[in-house]
């Protein structure tokens, strides 16, 4: 459940701002998600919006649906439907996209993917339905000996020709970490690509996102927006907290904006360890007499329940065993 804070206009407080809490299915995939809205007049959370998610045997989104509520009761408004086509090695290579009213989509976008051997989506086109799909933008990407994606450019039509329109450059750590995610638009009038937007991520030593610096253009002459977003974890390695800061130009000091709170479902951490017999283990202000399986429950400052165990394995004491021959023996001395 993620649980977003924002500054008040006004005031400059801390004030809630929505609620976001996710259902995941026996598998680990995405099932649904619904929206909260804090009331400030009730001062509780009141649900907003439903989105379910289905999946196909590839992994893919291929049916969401949005539903308000009415009363007590769901009641699905609004679908994403996604037909995929794939190769005979299960390779995505086509996806038709329709949206509208539940039961009365639409037609909407098709996409039409080029790979290469490697399996790397080296090009895309997209069309637009218009009582027939009309092909409107291409996209070719370069990979690096590596196959991580390294640059993608989408040219659109202008009438029978082709002209750039975008480009996004990425750069990778050693760990297949996306380290600059950047988005260039193309100016006819210098002949030159103009950066709108990029990003450059940090990464903990565990490969978990620890920040993200972003630079935005909002509009051509004005300064860039950066932004700062922190991201810090709990003892279980669970992302739980978010801070979004801006940048102040003229200070050049860093503002709070945001604040995301995650609580999971709650952790679970074991500990495996070896004990003697007839020896104690200390372990979470106890003394542990014997081996076995030991567990302590905790709950957060968001009330979440976790719970910490023990695997301890007890070794048995060695039996008693008797030497015979010579009890002595001098330094590089052999003895039987």
């Amino acid at each position: 459940m993620d649980i977003n804070l924002r500054t008040a206009e006004l005031t400059g407080d801390w004030e809630r701002g929505s609620k976001r809490r996710e259902f995941w299915n026996p598998e680990g995939v995405l099932s649904s998600v619904i929206e909260y809205t804090w009331d400030a007049v009730t001062e509780q959370w009141a649900e907003s919006s439903l989105m379910e998610f289905y999946i196909d045997a590839y992994g893919n989104d291929t049916l969401t649906v949005l539903s308000t509520k009415s009363g007590e009761d769901w009641v699905g408004t609004f679908a994403f439907r996604t037909e995929c086509i794939y190769d005979g090695r299960g390779r995505l290579i086509q996806e038709i996209s329709f949206n509208g009213p539940l039961g009365s989509e639409l037609e909407n976008r098709k996409f039409e993917y080029t790979l290469d051997e490697s399996g790397n989506r080296i090009s895309t086109l997209r069309y637009n339905y218009e009582s027939d799909w009309v092909l409107f933008q291409r996209s070719e990407s370069s990979f690096d000996h590596l196959d991580p994606e390294v640059e993608e450019i989408t040219y659109t039509r202008s009438g029978e020709a082709w002209v750039e329109l975008s480009k996004k450059v990425f750069a990778w750590d050693d760990n297949g970490k996306i380290t600059v995610n950047e988005y260039q638009e193309w100016d006819e009038g210098s002949g030159k690509w103009i950066l709108t937007m990029r990003d450059d991520i940090t990464y903990d030593t565990y490969g978990n996102m620890v920040l993200k610096i972003a630079q935005s253009l909002l509009a051509p002459g004005e300064p860039m927006t950066i932004t700062r977003t922190e991201y810090f974890f709990n003892p279980a390695g669970k992302r739980d907290t978010m801070v979004v800061s801006v940048l102040d130009n003229e200070s050049g000091e860093y503002t709070p904006t945001q604040k995301q709170f995650t609580r999971h479902a709650g952790d679970y951490f074991i500990h495996y360890d070896t004990i003697c017999n007839g020896e104690v283990y200390a372990w979470e202000g106890e003394t542990i007499p014997a081996g076995g399986i030991y567990r302590k429950e905790y709950v957060s400052v968001l009330g979440l329940d976790s719970i910490y165990a023990l695997g301890l394995q007890e070794n048995p004491a060695p039996t008693t065993f008797l030497i015979s021959g010579s009890t002595l023996v001098a330094q590089d001395q052999e003895a039987m």
